[in-house]
């Protein structure tokens, strides 16, 4: 496996595996991905972002996650709720996590930089639940919230 992952890819790939391999809910997938862009300040800007109902939406996230799928990096897992709202699971799989190590292998300053923010980031907000996640983010960074509304997906 060595397939040529973008900045944004590469972002999405480490915030899953720093998450143990396996991360739930497309709404914490956005508020690391932007807590993560946030921390690094100007140093990479790696997303744009427009207003969202759980806050910021990383623009092109979508794209990016098939693409990811489509490399056979990660798996996406669709279920449902009891109230009909899709849940998307985001899972890597051994090969993956193997290409992931041997990328860091490499000693690019930056993508080492990149890399050990999502994983701060990952560390800091893995046990916090999404509800307290939203407010978190909604209180540092409310000019991305569309309303006060939570939606779980």
């Amino acid at each position: 496996m060595n397939p040529q992952l973008t900045p944004r890819e590469f972002s999405i790939f480490a915030i899953i595996y720093h998450s143990e391999k396996y991360l739930n809910l497309k709404s914490r997938l956005k508020l690391l991905i932007y807590l993560s862009d946030e921390k690094l300040g100007n140093k990479f800007n790696i997303y744009s972002y427009k207003k969202g109902t759980v806050g910021p939406e990383p623009k092109g996230l979508n794209i990016y996650l098939n693409s990811l799928e489509e490399k056979e990096i990660i798996n996406i897992k669709e279920s449902y709720t009891f109230g009909g709202n899709k849940r998307y699971k985001f899972y890597i799989s051994n090969d993956s996590a193997e290409f992931f190590e041997k990328l860091l292998e490499n000693k690019d300053s930056d993508l080492i930089k990149l890399s050990n923010t999502l994983k701060e980031i990952c560390n800091e907000y893995s046990e916090t639940p999404i509800s307290n996640l939203i407010d978190i983010t909604k209180n540092k960074y409310p000019k991305y919230y569309k309303n006060n509304m939570h939606f779980w997906y």
